[in-house]
């Protein structure tokens, strides 16, 4: 597990070494719909809210680091934790009215089946989204809660993001 912490570590260091930038609306609140599968693709869809802070943006590769708390939640399960993130943006033109994005995060996150229990480890997400403009976007992903028991706490997500 340190070997992991600090691979991200270095990476998201080398990502964002260049000149770097105040991001101006560093906060970014996220609500959706979470779809779980695996041994939990029986449950009803549930939702997902979620927390980031956007620390620095990198001038020259549209990287920006974030740390947050996120959390899903259904009838039978839910997770919850906290996480370090990347988010590397897709150049586009000028005039286009918005900007692809990809987004990776690692964390501490505590996973809770009632048949199950509940325990604490690595969990993260990882997701594709659209920047419509400077204040909201849309994003599907796939997020990952740790094993509790056998059962793995794993869902697909869909969520509208808005910045502040």
């Amino acid at each position: 597990m340190k070997t992991i912490i600090t691979l991200i570590a270095g990476a998201s260091l080398t990502a964002c070494a260049n000149a770097q930038m105040e991001v101006q609306k560093p906060f970014e609140i996220s609500v959706g719909g979470a779809f779980f599968t695996g041994d939990l693709d029986d449950l009803d869809p549930g939702f997902l809210v979620g927390l980031d802070y956007y620390l620095v943006k990198n001038y020259s590769s549209q990287t920006m680091q974030f740390v947050g708390a996120r959390g899903w939640f259904a009838d039978q399960a839910s997770a919850y934790g906290v996480h370090y993130g990347l988010r590397f943006g897709v150049p586009a033109s000028p005039d286009a009215p918005g900007s692809l994005y990809f987004k990776l995060a690692i964390g501490y996150y505590n996973s809770d089946v009632d048949s199950a229990g509940n325990d604490w480890g690595l969990g993260g997400f990882g997701a594709v989204g659209y920047e419509f403009n400077k204040n909201m976007g849309a994003e599907v992903g796939f997020q990952i809660a740790p094993e509790t028991g056998t059962v793995d706490n794993h869902s697909f997500y869909a969520a509208l993001a808005f910045r502040m």
